[in-house]
């Protein structure tokens, strides 16, 4: 299980070098579970904000 904050840190490296398998080599988190966090942001109102409120504390 992946805390809120594990996820908004992924998500925020995968918005600025846009590369699953160095995300995942450098987090640790499989490919496909940041493949699934990328659409579950896109897509989950409630997720997302979730992940912005880590992401706006920097």
């Amino acid at each position: 299980m992946y805390t809120d904050r594990q996820k908004a840190e992924a998500l925020q490296l995968l918005s600025e070098i846009n590369d699953n398998q160095r995300v995942s080599e450098g987090t640790g988190v499989p490919r496909r579970t940041l493949s699934q966090w990328r659409i579950r942001y896109q897509a989950d109102e409630e997720f997302a904000q979730r992940i912005d409120l880590f992401l706006a504390e920097g």
